[in-house]
């Protein structure tokens, strides 16, 4: 985000903060109770479906903690019937994801069966456990049967985010799906709504506005295998602003010009180890720039590891000795590699089609996902996540896809950026064959045939078959005309 703006929020919200801010309204996440009309609700229709949900209520509110510091609460409510062992069985057990150790967060449920509760959830319940590597709240539920209701209540905070997107389907069928955002109201809220025709409406209470979309009677997400389902799900995109001014949200130029900047700040300081890793992977002997974008795309999938939950540091040594790094640690990293090899690159900023499409009407970080690289000097993409492609193949998900392009220029040894919308071209047809030649002989006696067949791959077609070249032993490299074919595409 950049500096200028989220400084301004924070001022906002710590002029509202006060006593009397906390006492205007009954809402409290920190305290939101369990629903009464959870005991009473009528049984759905549970044809065909294991699961189904009663209400998925989720509130997300722009305040500041008890310490001071600016935040986003999320809460989440449900209700949800399980009709068949198999429902019951995956659905014992709660999870609930914290990143930071002084962040508020709080789990508890109840389990209600014929009208009555036979279950209700104890601080001593939930315990902590870690999945690969990452640290959950674990809440392990008791009588949990065929027929039974399981009410949850989850809530956490999180560093300030001043946009964000919620999915109101998912793969169950539910009655009721809400989505209300809390902000103070010197703080517009506002929002778009995707595959849906139902307008939020505001509230003010107190010195809060309640910005609620209630939808109901939705289908499940159902699985399609030859389209992009997830992208057609009713959601809503959310940004924030200052109330009596609606232009001052950050526009594409602002979120790009903020992720290049926080990346490149620790550049200089790196240049030595940068250089020194470059002439390990013997970029200055490559011939041309796709053979130096190759070497270092391929040395770097070779040799460092993306993992989960390490952060993205500025000492690119620390980092180049460990061999592993954060998903914007490895892009931070081609960064300060393609700059000091002097590689022109531009990035690129989006958002997986798989997911949703990108808005270029609709200014907001929930866009930008994901980053890939273009090289304007050979006009191809590198995706610098996916470890089995080199460029010019990236994800499918990105092809066909508005993205945001940031240019960087350097002005009086000053470096800047330009953030245009562009749209990924979809690989050209004509250059992606498969040709098979067959040559069929027949014996004199004319019993036997002897077949010659021959398989060539030319542009995008093969990329699935390089993906073994790229993890083969350097003898099976130097001898399969695979490995060394250069891919053709823009």
């Amino acid at each position: 985000m950049n500096k200028a703006i989220q400084h301004f929020y924070l001022l906002l919200l710590f002029a509202i903060v006060s006593p009397q801010y906390y006492s205007q309204t009954d809402f409290s996440i920190e305290s939101y109770p369990f629903d009464d009309a959870a005991i009473t609700s009528p049984f759905m229709d549970s044809t065909g479906y294991h699961t189904c949900i009663h209400w998925d209520r989720r509130f997300t509110e722009i305040k500041a903690t008890p310490g001071g510091q600016a935040a986003t609460y999320d809460l989440w409510h449900k209700l949800m019937q399980v009709n068949d062992i198999g429902s019951a069985e995956s659905n014992n057990k709660l999870y609930l994801r914290v990143r930071y150790k002084d962040e508020f967060w709080t789990m508890k449920a109840r389990v209600i069966k014929d009208g009555k509760v036979v279950y209700t959830s104890q601080p001593s319940d939930v315990q902590e456990v870690e999945v690969e590597g990452a640290v959950f709240q674990q809440l392990a539920l008791e009588k949990v049967d065929p027929g039974s209701y399981i009410e949850s209540i989850m809530a956490i905070t999180s560093p300030l985010e001043l946009t964000g997107v919620h999915y109101f389907q998912s793969e169950l069928v539910t009655r009721e799906s809400s989505y209300t955002v809390i902000t103070p109201m010197t703080i517009k809220c506002e929002s778009k709504p995707y595959n849906y025709e139902v307008a939020a409406t505001d509230s003010l209470v107190g010195t809060r506005v309640f910005h609620k979309t209630v939808l109901k009677s939705l289908p499940a997400n159902q699985d399609e295998e030859y389209t992009l389902p997830n992208a057609y799900l009713a959601r809503t995109e959310i940004r924030f602003m200052k109330n009596e001014d609606v232009a001052n949200y950050e526009k594409w130029a602002d979120i790009g010009r903020s992720f290049y900047e926080t990346h490149m700040q620790f550049l200089d300081g790196n240049k030595s180890d940068i250089n020194k890793l470059l002439k390990e992977i013997k970029v200055a002997d490559k011939a041309d720039e796709y053979a130096k974008i190759f070497a270092i795309e391929d040395y770097v999938k070779r040799n460092f590891n993306i993992v989960n939950n390490v952060g993205t540091p500025e000492d690119m040594g620390d980092l180049i000795k460990k061999k592993y790094c954060s998903g914007y640690g490895v892009i931070r990293l081609y960064m300060y590699l393609f700059h000091y090899a002097g590689i022109q690159y531009d990035l690129i900023g989006t958002c997986k089609k798989n997911t949703k499409f990108f808005d270029q009407a609709f200014d907001s970080q929930s866009f930008f996902q994901e980053v890939i690289f273009y090289f304007p000097g050979s006009k191809i993409y590198m995706d610098a996540h996916e470890i089995a492609f080199r460029a010019p193949i990236i994800h499918s998900g990105f092809l066909g896809q508005d993205a945001m392009r940031i240019r960087t220029k350097e002005i009086g040894g000053t470096r800047t950026t330009v953030t245009t919308i562009v749209n990924i071209a979809e690989n050209p047809a004509t250059e992606s064959t498969i040709t098979e030649n067959y040559v069929v002989n027949f014996s004199s006696d004319m019993v036997n045939t002897i077949t010659q067949h021959e398989k060539s791959y030319a542009g995008f077609a093969h990329y699935n078959l390089r993906e073994a070249c790229y993890y083969s032993s350097e003898d099976d490299r130097k001898t399969d005309g695979r490995c060394h074919s250069k891919p053709s595409g823009k």
